[in-house]
């Protein structure tokens, strides 16, 4: 009766036996094993025959005439599809050597991401049948090359038979002229970054009209003339606005405020001029705000302390003026402030919300009051300049057990009294020290015996009286730059700097 059971059992697992091996054999190959169509790997040959590389472990190493069919497999930086077409080509800080051109992009119809960032490549002679056949192309990176020219120049392929590219990124060349509102002819854009390069013309309107999809614009440290287009509010869907280091002019588009999903609003080192359009209290995603070195004028508008998410504002070297509300407490995720050289007025607010600041600049205002104690509260504190404004008071000794603090700078207020004298030195990481010309007294800071990182100390200006002491030399062993004024009874003697 068992033997029965076994030998039903086996005759009826053989046709599922049979039906696996079937499903097996009809599986197509896997992508790795695909054999490269025909004509593609002789493209690419051809096109390694125009380049030379720098490092010995190219990739390009792997490209061979012997190993052509099993391209797809066994050449580093190409795959393929499961048609055996080239869909990728990928060949970052490859050291390589030549010209785009020489690569025949028509002979890669399937080709959807061309990375060919930090090498030596440049553009090359357009040759004389470009194709206008539209491009399967999704994804362009030639950052950190060596193009020079107009951004069409360098382009592939002309901008109509780009329609379906969402990534280029053509930044850290050598670029030049205008951004042509052909480009706005790529309607699936999603970044576009041509930063870092000599790009010199206004923004064409017609790209935020046509790039709806657009998430990243990157334009940095170029030098592009004219205003923010008001109909950037198309591109709703944008989060990276990178505007810094250009030539722009004019105001802030009220429209911007509608820009629901931005994070980096990035405008610094332009010409921009009027005020802060209060319209930015909209943008409750944003994360970073640099709007340093314009010309910005009026009050910071109330409605940016709403933006709870906010981590960093930078305002610096602007013409704002007023006082610092007292809602800016409201924002529990700050780690930088830097409203420095404006004519902000009034007290520092005793709480300025976070309670992990990094970065706090307020130097060349006309801030009033004394030393805000609750900075000593703020632990993890790198950088505090508070200096050119009025402040007055003594300075508290809680200041100097701020364990992370590396910059320090008070001077030029009117802080009296006498630096705190220490019972147990605090173990500082304090590298840079400005106390100059304010109203300091007494001895030497004894203070600065834990500050073991010291490599600048200025001290000037006051009216301390004392020596220096002998041991400045083995606490301060790092200190390269130092400025004394010891208070005798004919005037100042300034002792030598170290």
């Amino acid at each position: 009766m068992a033997l029965r059971s076994r030998t039903h059992a086996s005759k009826s697992i053989i046709p599922l036996r049979i039906s696996l091996l079937l499903l097996l054999l009809s599986t197509p190959p896997c992508s790795s094993s695909t054999i490269i169509q025909h004509g593609e790997a002789e493209s690419l040959l051809r096109w390694k025959s125009t380049l030379s590389a720098a490092a010995s472990a190219s990739p390009l190493t792997t490209w061979s005439p012997a190993t052509s069919s099993s391209a797809c497999s066994s050449w580093r930086g190409v795959t393929c599809d499961a048609a055996g077409h080239v869909a990728e080509l990928s060949l970052p800080g490859a050291g390589l050597h030549g010209e785009l051109r020489a690569l025949d992009l028509a002979a890669f119809p399937a080709l959807a991401k061309l990375d060919l960032r930090r090498n030596n490549i440049t553009a090359g002679v357009v040759a004389a049948n470009v194709s206008t056949r539209a491009s399967n192309l999704t994804y362009l990176d030639l950052s950190d090359n060596a193009f020079a020219g107009h951004i069409l120049d360098v382009l592939p392929l002309s901008p109509a038979t780009l329609q379906q590219l969402s990534y280029l990124n053509l930044s850290s060349n050598g670029l030049y002229g205008p951004i042509l509102r052909s480009l706005s002819a790529m309607g699936k854009m999603t970044v576009f970054d041509v930063s870092r390069n000599r790009l010199n013309s206004d923004i064409p309107s017609e790209l935020f009209t046509n790039w709806i999809e657009l998430t990243q614009f990157r334009v940095q440290n170029n030098s592009i003339t004219g205003s923010i287009p008001p109909t950037i509010c198309n591109t709703t869907k944008l989060k990276y606005l990178r505007l810094a280091k250009n030539k722009l002019t004019g105001e802030i588009p009220a429209e911007i405020g509608r820009l629901a999903s931005l994070q980096a609003l990035e405008l610094a080192d332009n010409f921009l001029t009027g005020p802060i359009p209060n319209s930015v209290g909209n943008l409750t995603d944003l994360l970073v705000m640099d709007l340093f070195s314009n010309g910005f004028t009026g009050v910071i508008p109330p409605e940016i302390f709403n933006l709870t998410a906010l981590r960093t504002i930078d305002v610096g070297t602007n013409r704002l003026e007023g006082e610092v509300p007292a809602s800016i407490s409201s924002l529990r995720n700050l780690y930088g402030l830097d409203l420095s050289n404006n004519r902000f007025s009034g007290t520092i607010p005793s709480d300025l919300g976070s309670r992990q600041f990094v970065t706090i600049v307020l130097a060349s205002n006309s801030f009033s009051g004394e030393f805000p104690l609750t900075f000593c509260q703020l632990d993890s504190l790198e950088i505090l300049d508070l200096s050119n404004n009025h402040l007055h008071g003594e300075i508290p000794s809680c200041l100097w057990h701020l364990q992370d603090l590396v910059f320090m700078d008070l001077s030029y207020n009117s802080f009296s009294g006498e630096v705190p004298p220490m019972s147990a030195y605090p173990n500082s990481s304090l590298e840079s020290v400005h106390l100059a010309n304010n109203n300091l007294t007494g001895g030497y800071p004894m203070v600065l015996k834990g500050c073991k990182w010291l490599i600048i100390l200025d001290l000037g200006g006051n009216h301390f009286t004392g020596t220096i002491p002998s041991w400045i030399g083995t606490c301060n062993p790092l200190l390269r730059w130092f400025k004394f004024y010891i208070s005798i009874d004919r005037g100042k003697y300034r002792q030598p700097g170290t």
